[in-house]
Protein backbone atom coordinates (compact mmCIF):
# COMPACT_ATOMS: atom_id res chain seq x y z
CA UNK A 1 0.00 0.00 0.00
CA UNK A 2 1.52 3.50 -0.81
CA UNK A 3 1.97 6.27 1.99
CA UNK A 4 -0.81 8.96 1.31
CA UNK A 5 0.86 12.34 0.07
CA UNK A 6 1.81 14.78 2.95
CA UNK A 7 -0.20 17.80 2.71
CA UNK A 8 1.74 20.53 0.61
CA UNK A 9 2.14 23.27 3.06
CA UNK A 10 2.95 23.57 7.18
CA UNK A 11 2.33 26.85 8.80
CA UNK A 12 5.89 28.37 10.04
CA UNK A 13 6.22 31.68 11.68
CA UNK A 14 2.75 33.04 10.42
CA UNK A 15 2.85 31.77 6.71
CA UNK A 16 2.29 28.56 4.90
CA UNK A 17 5.16 27.07 3.90
CA UNK A 18 5.47 24.28 1.20
CA UNK A 19 7.00 20.82 2.83
CA UNK A 20 9.79 20.92 -0.13
CA UNK A 21 10.64 24.90 1.33
CA UNK A 22 10.29 24.39 4.61
CA UNK A 23 14.37 23.39 5.79
CA UNK A 24 15.27 26.74 3.64
CA UNK A 25 12.24 28.77 5.61
CA UNK A 26 13.49 27.76 9.38
CA UNK A 27 17.55 28.32 7.81
CA UNK A 28 16.35 31.52 7.19
CA UNK A 29 14.54 32.34 10.36
CA UNK A 30 17.32 31.08 12.59
CA UNK A 31 19.65 33.27 10.39
CA UNK A 32 18.09 36.47 10.99
CA UNK A 33 17.67 35.34 15.14
CA UNK A 34 21.39 35.55 15.24
CA UNK A 35 21.65 39.41 15.36
CA UNK A 36 19.50 38.76 18.99
CA UNK A 37 21.91 36.36 20.14
CA UNK A 38 20.93 32.85 19.01
CA UNK A 39 23.79 30.76 18.89
CA UNK A 40 24.38 27.67 16.41
CA UNK A 41 24.35 25.57 19.87
CA UNK A 42 20.84 27.17 20.26
CA UNK A 43 19.78 26.44 17.26
CA UNK A 44 20.75 22.57 16.80
CA UNK A 45 19.83 22.34 20.50
CA UNK A 46 15.98 23.48 19.99
CA UNK A 47 16.06 21.21 16.08
CA UNK A 48 16.98 18.15 19.02
CA UNK A 49 14.38 19.10 20.93
CA UNK A 50 11.47 19.59 17.77
CA UNK A 51 12.67 16.51 16.48
CA UNK A 52 12.73 14.40 20.18
CA UNK A 53 9.04 15.83 21.07
CA UNK A 54 7.77 15.31 17.01
CA UNK A 55 8.69 11.28 17.49
CA UNK A 56 7.36 11.69 21.40
CA UNK A 57 3.68 13.05 20.14
CA UNK A 58 3.94 10.39 16.81
CA UNK A 59 4.41 7.50 19.40
CA UNK A 60 1.89 8.65 22.42
CA UNK A 61 -0.76 8.86 19.84
CA UNK A 62 -0.25 5.72 18.01
CA UNK A 63 -0.23 3.91 21.81
CA UNK A 64 -3.63 5.92 22.46
CA UNK A 65 -5.06 4.32 19.58
CA UNK A 66 -4.78 7.11 17.22
CA UNK A 67 -4.14 7.27 13.65
CA UNK A 68 -1.52 9.31 11.91
CA UNK A 69 -3.03 10.87 8.84
CA UNK A 70 -0.86 13.34 6.82
CA UNK A 71 -3.37 15.39 7.99
CA UNK A 72 -2.45 14.57 11.52
CA UNK A 73 0.94 14.65 11.38
CA UNK A 74 1.07 18.47 9.51
CA UNK A 75 -0.95 19.79 12.73
CA UNK A 76 1.51 17.63 15.41
CA UNK A 77 4.68 19.32 13.13
CA UNK A 78 2.90 22.78 12.66
CA UNK A 79 1.95 22.94 16.60
CA UNK A 80 5.57 22.06 17.82
CA UNK A 81 7.03 23.68 15.37
CA UNK A 82 5.36 27.32 16.45
CA UNK A 83 6.29 25.80 19.73
CA UNK A 84 9.85 25.85 19.07
CA UNK A 85 9.43 29.27 17.53
CA UNK A 86 8.23 30.53 20.77
CA UNK A 87 11.18 28.85 22.94
CA UNK A 88 13.30 31.17 20.07
CA UNK A 89 11.57 34.60 20.87
CA UNK A 90 11.64 33.57 24.52
CA UNK A 91 15.23 33.03 24.43
CA UNK A 92 16.34 35.85 22.29
CA UNK A 93 14.06 38.29 24.95
CA UNK A 94 16.03 36.97 27.65
CA UNK A 95 19.34 37.27 26.12
CA UNK A 96 18.46 41.17 25.18
CA UNK A 97 17.35 40.68 28.71
CA UNK A 98 18.56 39.06 30.98
CA UNK A 99 21.49 39.23 33.31
CA UNK A 100 22.49 35.91 32.54
CA UNK A 101 22.74 34.95 29.04
CA UNK A 102 24.94 32.08 29.66
CA UNK A 103 22.28 30.13 30.96
CA UNK A 104 19.07 29.09 29.73
CA UNK A 105 15.37 30.01 31.05
CA UNK A 106 12.86 27.67 32.75
CA UNK A 107 11.21 27.39 29.29
CA UNK A 108 14.59 26.44 27.64
CA UNK A 109 14.90 24.12 30.76
CA UNK A 110 12.35 22.51 30.56
CA UNK A 111 12.70 21.60 26.47
CA UNK A 112 16.37 20.31 27.32
CA UNK A 113 14.68 18.59 30.03
CA UNK A 114 12.36 16.39 28.34
CA UNK A 115 14.82 16.02 25.10
CA UNK A 116 17.41 14.65 27.87
CA UNK A 117 14.68 12.26 29.24
CA UNK A 118 13.85 10.20 25.96
CA UNK A 119 17.69 10.35 25.43
CA UNK A 120 18.82 8.91 28.29
CA UNK A 121 16.47 5.68 28.21
CA UNK A 122 18.12 4.73 24.85
CA UNK A 123 21.76 5.66 26.36
CA UNK A 124 21.67 3.74 29.71
CA UNK A 125 21.33 7.71 31.44
CA UNK A 126 19.83 9.24 34.63
CA UNK A 127 18.90 12.60 34.27
CA UNK A 128 19.74 14.95 37.33
CA UNK A 129 17.74 18.33 37.60
CA UNK A 130 19.15 20.26 40.48
CA UNK A 131 17.45 23.45 41.81
CA UNK A 132 18.81 25.74 44.27
CA UNK A 133 18.13 28.79 46.09
CA UNK A 134 20.75 32.28 47.12
CA UNK A 135 20.37 32.48 50.88
CA UNK A 136 19.43 35.74 52.03
CA UNK A 137 19.87 37.42 48.60
CA UNK A 138 17.36 39.73 49.45
CA UNK A 139 19.30 41.65 51.95
CA UNK A 140 21.94 42.97 48.88
CA UNK A 141 18.64 44.55 47.74
CA UNK A 142 17.42 45.96 50.91
CA UNK A 143 21.06 47.13 52.31
CA UNK A 144 22.97 47.90 49.14
CA UNK A 145 20.61 48.82 46.30
CA UNK A 146 19.20 46.12 43.25
CA UNK A 147 22.04 47.61 40.96
CA UNK A 148 24.72 45.94 43.40
CA UNK A 149 22.56 42.88 43.37
CA UNK A 150 22.09 42.39 39.75
CA UNK A 151 25.63 42.93 39.75
CA UNK A 152 26.09 40.20 41.94
CA UNK A 153 23.44 37.43 40.08
CA UNK A 154 25.37 38.59 36.85
CA UNK A 155 28.82 37.11 38.30
CA UNK A 156 27.21 34.19 40.10
CA UNK A 157 25.88 33.05 36.99
CA UNK A 158 29.28 33.42 35.25
CA UNK A 159 30.64 31.28 37.43
CA UNK A 160 27.98 28.81 37.60
CA UNK A 161 28.36 28.31 33.84
CA UNK A 162 31.80 28.03 34.48
CA UNK A 163 31.78 25.65 37.71
CA UNK A 164 29.79 22.63 35.14
CA UNK A 165 30.69 20.13 32.80
CA UNK A 166 30.69 21.14 29.27
CA UNK A 167 27.69 19.04 28.95
CA UNK A 168 25.83 20.06 31.61
CA UNK A 169 23.56 23.13 31.29
CA UNK A 170 23.14 26.01 33.68
CA UNK A 171 19.76 27.44 34.43
CA UNK A 172 18.41 30.68 35.81
CA UNK A 173 14.62 30.15 37.10
CA UNK A 174 14.00 33.84 38.12
CA UNK A 175 15.37 35.83 40.58
CA UNK A 176 17.49 34.16 43.17
CA UNK A 177 16.66 31.11 41.62
CA UNK A 178 19.11 29.03 39.94
CA UNK A 179 19.87 25.33 38.60
CA UNK A 180 21.71 22.83 37.04
CA UNK A 181 20.61 19.98 34.53
CA UNK A 182 23.15 16.28 34.17
CA UNK A 183 23.16 13.62 32.16
CA UNK A 184 24.89 10.64 34.50
CA UNK A 185 25.69 7.28 33.31
CA UNK A 186 23.46 4.58 35.56
CA UNK A 187 26.78 3.66 37.07
CA UNK A 188 27.56 6.16 38.52
CA UNK A 189 24.24 7.21 40.09
CA UNK A 190 25.59 6.38 43.42
CA UNK A 191 27.99 9.40 43.01
CA UNK A 192 25.77 11.71 42.05
CA UNK A 193 25.40 13.45 45.15
CA UNK A 194 29.09 14.21 45.38
CA UNK A 195 28.95 15.61 41.74
CA UNK A 196 25.95 17.86 42.64
CA UNK A 197 28.09 19.30 46.53
CA UNK A 198 31.48 19.37 43.75
CA UNK A 199 29.41 22.03 41.33
CA UNK A 200 27.86 23.72 44.81
CA UNK A 201 31.38 23.92 45.90
CA UNK A 202 32.63 25.64 43.55
CA UNK A 203 30.12 28.18 43.09
CA UNK A 204 29.52 29.00 47.12
CA UNK A 205 33.57 29.64 47.17
CA UNK A 206 33.98 31.55 43.99
CA UNK A 207 31.25 34.47 44.42
CA UNK A 208 31.79 37.04 47.19
CA UNK A 209 28.95 38.81 48.48
CA UNK A 210 28.89 42.75 49.07
CA UNK A 211 29.93 41.54 52.61
CA UNK A 212 32.65 39.67 51.77
CA UNK A 213 31.10 36.35 53.00
CA UNK A 214 30.63 33.41 50.80
CA UNK A 215 27.59 33.12 48.96
CA UNK A 216 25.56 30.17 50.77
CA UNK A 217 22.88 28.14 49.13
CA UNK A 218 20.10 25.65 49.60
CA UNK A 219 19.94 22.94 47.54
CA UNK A 220 17.77 19.96 46.51
CA UNK A 221 18.32 17.74 43.51
CA UNK A 222 15.86 14.51 41.54
CA UNK A 223 17.31 11.75 39.57
CA UNK A 224 15.31 10.68 36.82
CA UNK A 225 15.60 7.22 36.20
CA UNK A 226 13.62 5.29 32.75
CA UNK A 227 10.28 7.77 33.51
CA UNK A 228 8.22 8.16 30.32
CA UNK A 229 7.68 12.25 30.07
CA UNK A 230 4.04 11.77 29.08
CA UNK A 231 1.92 14.72 30.57
CA UNK A 232 2.44 17.91 30.77
CA UNK A 233 3.03 19.21 34.15
CA UNK A 234 6.50 16.51 34.05
CA UNK A 235 8.97 19.03 34.15
CA UNK A 236 7.87 21.13 36.47
CA UNK A 237 6.50 18.05 38.91
CA UNK A 238 10.41 16.92 38.79
CA UNK A 239 11.29 20.95 39.50
CA UNK A 240 9.12 20.71 42.83
CA UNK A 241 10.16 17.27 43.57
CA UNK A 242 13.65 18.95 43.77
CA UNK A 243 12.61 22.42 45.55
CA UNK A 244 11.50 20.01 48.23
CA UNK A 245 15.33 19.10 48.74
CA UNK A 246 16.11 22.46 48.93
CA UNK A 247 13.58 23.51 51.28
CA UNK A 248 15.21 20.40 53.54
CA UNK A 249 18.24 21.97 53.29
CA UNK A 250 16.72 25.58 54.41
CA UNK A 251 15.56 23.92 57.77
CA UNK A 252 18.67 21.83 58.20
CA UNK A 253 20.83 25.12 58.24
CA UNK A 254 18.16 26.75 60.65
CA UNK A 255 19.32 23.89 62.75
CA UNK A 256 22.55 23.98 62.51
CA UNK A 257 22.46 27.64 63.63
CA UNK A 258 20.44 26.64 66.83
CA UNK A 259 22.73 23.69 67.65
CA UNK A 260 25.71 26.19 68.15
CA UNK A 261 27.20 24.44 64.62
CA UNK A 262 29.48 25.67 61.63
CA UNK A 263 27.75 24.49 57.91
CA UNK A 264 28.18 24.98 54.53
CA UNK A 265 26.21 24.71 51.59
CA UNK A 266 27.91 21.19 50.24
CA UNK A 267 26.96 19.57 53.52
CA UNK A 268 23.00 20.35 52.98
CA UNK A 269 22.58 19.20 49.21
CA UNK A 270 19.43 17.07 49.91
CA UNK A 271 17.95 14.33 47.37
CA UNK A 272 14.37 14.54 47.01
CA UNK A 273 13.73 10.64 47.77
CA UNK A 274 15.75 11.65 51.24
CA UNK A 275 12.79 14.82 52.26
CA UNK A 276 10.52 12.87 54.02
CA UNK A 277 11.12 11.67 57.56
CA UNK A 278 14.15 13.78 57.34
CA UNK A 279 13.15 15.29 60.41
CA UNK A 280 10.49 14.14 63.56
CA UNK A 281 7.30 16.30 63.28
CA UNK A 282 8.16 18.30 66.19
CA UNK A 283 11.07 19.66 65.05
CA UNK A 284 10.38 19.80 61.33
CA UNK A 285 7.07 22.19 63.09
CA UNK A 286 9.85 24.24 64.84
CA UNK A 287 12.10 24.90 62.10
CA UNK A 288 9.69 25.87 59.58
CA UNK A 289 8.41 28.12 61.71
CA UNK A 290 11.32 29.80 62.73
CA UNK A 291 11.94 30.57 58.83
CA UNK A 292 8.60 31.64 58.43
CA UNK A 293 9.26 34.20 61.45
CA UNK A 294 12.85 34.96 60.07
CA UNK A 295 11.68 36.81 57.21
CA UNK A 296 9.42 39.77 59.12
CA UNK A 297 12.51 39.49 61.91
CA UNK A 298 15.12 40.72 58.76
CA UNK A 299 12.89 43.94 58.51
CA UNK A 300 13.35 44.46 61.95
CA UNK A 301 16.75 43.45 62.68
CA UNK A 302 18.79 44.77 59.69
CA UNK A 303 22.20 44.70 59.06
CA UNK A 304 22.36 41.94 62.41
CA UNK A 305 23.71 38.64 62.03
CA UNK A 306 22.08 35.19 60.99
CA UNK A 307 22.70 34.05 64.43
CA UNK A 308 20.93 36.80 66.27
CA UNK A 309 17.62 36.72 63.58
CA UNK A 310 17.48 32.38 64.64
CA UNK A 311 17.53 33.41 67.76
CA UNK A 312 14.83 36.05 68.07
CA UNK A 313 12.42 33.56 65.96
CA UNK A 314 13.25 30.86 68.25
CA UNK A 315 11.84 32.83 71.59
CA UNK A 316 8.96 33.65 69.65
CA UNK A 317 8.11 29.87 68.90
CA UNK A 318 8.87 28.76 72.86
CA UNK A 319 6.70 31.81 73.69
CA UNK A 320 3.96 30.44 71.53
CA UNK A 321 4.35 27.02 72.46
CA UNK A 322 4.03 28.37 76.33
CA UNK A 323 1.11 29.57 75.48
CA UNK A 324 -0.39 26.72 74.51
Amino acid sequence: MSERPMPREIRFAGEDVKINELKKAIDTYFEEKQKDGISENDRKRIWESFSDKYKRTIKRTRRDGGVITPEKSSQIATELLSEARTLVEGLAQEKKESLSPELLNRYGAEQEFLRRVEKAKKDGDVVVLVTFDLDGFKTINDTIGHTDGDNFLKELAEKLNTSIRPEDIGIRFSGDEFGVLMSVPEEQKDNIKTFVERIVHKVETAVKRPDKTNQEMSTGYIIVENDEPDNENFFENSRKKSDKGSEVSKLIKIQKIINGEVTTSKDRVVSSDKTEGYFEDGEKEKLAYVRQVMRPMREVLKNKPEQEIVEAALQCYEKLVEKK
